[in-house]
């Protein structure tokens, strides 16, 4: 699962956009960012990273491909969720009374707290909203 967006980006030869992308590889979220540019070079990743996509990043991933929420199913095992969830940080006040309605985040993002939560044995869909 790959997702893309486009950012404004300025190199040493010309100003025009970058690729912005999300992955899953190896369990963990990896993001990177290329330009290609004008004068004809290759595109180059000019930054990457684990885990934690830069803010700008973040937000144009949700701009441009939405933003997805990962609901918990119904009789989903409330203290397996919530070990999943404290473990990548995520505030347990993002669940509802019925442990139902989860976390939001990029499509990437969601399918990687799935993957984690499904290791715990919890059932999840999630949803473009």
């Amino acid at each position: 699962m790959t997702a893309e967006a486009q950012v404004p980006y300025s190199c040493d030869h010309c100003t025009g956009p970058a690729t912005v992308g999300q992955a899953i590889h190896d369990g963990r979220l990896h993001w990177d960012l290329q330009h290609l540019c004008a004068d004809g070079t290759s595109g180059v990743v000019q930054a990457c990273g684990r885990d934690d996509t830069p803010g700008p990043y973040r937000q144009a991933l949700l701009d441009q491909n939405g933003t997805y929420r990962l609901n918990l199913a119904p009789g989903t095992n409330r203290i397996a969720a919530m070990r999943v969830l404290r473990a990548h940080g995520i505030p347990l006040t993002d669940l509802t009374g019925t442990v139902r309605t989860g976390p939001t985040g990029t499509e990437t993002e969601m399918r990687l707290l799935a993957l984690h939560l499904a290791e715990a044995d919890v059932a999840t869909s999630l949803i473009r909203l």
